[in-house]
């Protein structure tokens, strides 16, 4: 299926806000990186790199280079080993044996071996394995991957992990996994690099497990599989609910009762979301695949909102495509949207779905607020207030004191405010956020609310680098809770980081 992507120039998706540091948005933090390393170039290592022997760490910080003192990264507290691990007498009661008598995991491909034995190398083509009491060398090509072939979980549990399963059949029995399909549960657990959390209810899969990644010149295993909005899945798809029809889709509603049409149960009420504003509900359907699940007659299709797919009502089959109300109903316009191609280029469409027009532009960034309510200026905007304190009254500092407006996820300035008075900035590796702008990044307070200074940010140049803004964005002052510096010191007297 050719996946469609809806465009509007507005940004999708409510991500947790972060406080820029005084450093700029690029670092690796504990809030950007909190299952791996930051190393010296500031960049998150992550699984399993976080426990390689020389780069090993977890939650955020500095990669710890164990080889330096001769000793090995503990995979399962991602710390070097020390005087806990040394060898006494009898040797390791796990793991395997280093030569300045320290006890290493016995899990890495330098450093194998399992109940005390003395630490080996694993040879070319082989790789180190873990099992009780260590780990031990075997052969890469039996070492299996999310989506592998497979006959039982056995098969699976060698490069997986025990908790590894072959998936032959999907949770309903409606379909076929051909060849067996080697993955891992992923409700409370993290997928391994080149694969992703999924659960595919609307076909019949109920367990929400590991598929294998595809796309960008990366095939699925054939005959059997294709891939799927980037997951390699059974192919052709199992029989599936006919999902909420055309008589459904793109309704007024109030509650996701009014969108949903037995037997399906995914229908729901879309009113404040995908960075839109749904005047009088929209019956939808999330985490739709196929036009089909959306309606039996072609009357909607399923659209891309970034990461998001919804089923959104179809029009300007029959009338002319301008961006007017066409054939939708009052409070919403015909809009097109670009189908990709196979080779991943796009093209325009034809015909065009309903949707509400970009809501206007916040026009209280950068203000104090306790709730959302407090952002929504005017009513008709799509904002989000980053509170003081994350988690309620009992969380912790969110380091923004008093709150702060602001927009996740924005794509331009312009989405930011109405008069230019709001910057998009990164807020993490992947994420956007709108701040108040100011006029002199580095100039103090200037015209930011008190504990707020005014920090420059970068603009990228046409070689590949990055220069310091003239003008600024509004950020809490280095002394209030839960700003900080992530490197230097915070110089109390100007609030900036030092």
């Amino acid at each position: 299926m050719n996946s469609r992507a809806f465009v509007l120039g507005v940004a999708v998706g409510l991500v947790l806000a972060l406080a820029p540091s005084c450093s700029g948005s690029h670092r690796c933090t504990s809030s950007t990186c909190p299952t791996g390393c930051c190393d010296a170039t500031g960049t998150c290592v992550s699984a399993p790199a976080n426990t390689f022997d020389s780069t090993c760490g977890s939650g955020g910080s500095a990669c710890d280079d164990c080889t330096a003192r001769g000793t090995a990264c503990n995979p399962a507290t991602f710390t070097c080993l020390g005087d806990a691990g040394t060898v006494d007498g009898g040797g390791c009661a796990s793991g395997c044996s280093l030569p300045n008598a320290v006890c290493a995991p016995g899990t890495t491909t330098n450093n194998c071996g399992v109940n005390g034995a003395t630490c080996a190398a694993c040879m070319q083509g082989e790789t180190c394995v873990a099992v009780p009491g260590g780990g031990h060398c075997v052969s890469t090509r039996t070492i299996k991957h999310v989506g592998d072939p497979c006959a039982s979980a056995a098969d699976c549990k060698v490069g997986l992990g025990p908790d590894a399963l072959c998936k032959l059949t999907t949770s309903s029995g409606n379909g076929t996994y051909l060849g067996g399909y080697c993955t891992l549960p992923c409700l409370n657990a993290a997928c391994p690099t080149g694969s992703t959390c999924v659960v595919a209810t609307r076909f019949g899969e109920a367990d929400q497990i590991c598929l294998d990644d595809c796309g960008s010149g990366d095939a699925c295993r054939s005959p059997g599989y294709a891939c799927y909005k980037g997951e390699c899945w059974i192919n052709p798809l199992p029989m599936q609910d006919a999902g909420p029809p055309a008589d459904k889709v793109g309704l007024p509603c109030a509650t996701d009762v009014a969108c949903q049409h037995p037997p399906d149960q995914g229908g729901v009420c879309l009113t404040r979301s995908l960075g839109l504003t749904w005047p009088d509900g929209y019956c939808s359907k999330s985490s739709c695949v196929t036009d089909d699940e959306c309606s039996p007659d072609a009357g909607a299709l399923c659209i891309s909102f970034g990461a998001a797919t919804r089923c959104i009502a179809r029009c300007g089959v029959t009338t002319h495509l301008d961006g007017g109300q066409a054939d939708c109903r009052t409070g919403y316009r015909c809009e097109g949207y670009s189908t990709r191609l196979p080779d991943g280029g796009q093209v325009p469409s034809n015909d065009g779905i309903c949707v509400p027009p970009p809501p206007p532009a916040p026009a209280n960034t950068g203000g104090a607020c306790s709730s959302t309510a407090d952002c929504l200026v005017p009513s008709t905007t799509v904002a989000d207030c980053i509170t003081e304190l994350i988690g309620g009254d009992a969380g912790y500092p969110s380091g923004f004191p008093g709150g702060y407006c602001s927009k996740l996820g924005c794509a331009t300035d312009s989405d930011c405010s109405p008069n230019d008075a709001g910057v998009c900035l990164e807020i993490g590796l992947t994420q956007t956020a709108c701040f108040a702008r100011c006029p002199q990044g580095g100039g103090g307070r200037t015209t930011c609310r008190a504990d707020y200074v005014c920090l420059s940010y970068g603009l990228p140049l046409a070689d590949g680098g990055v220069q310091a803004s003239a003008d600024g964005y509004c950020t809490a002052s280095c002394t209030m809770p839960g700003a900080g510096c992530l490197s230097g010191s915070c110089n109390a007297a100007t609030g900036y980081c030092q």
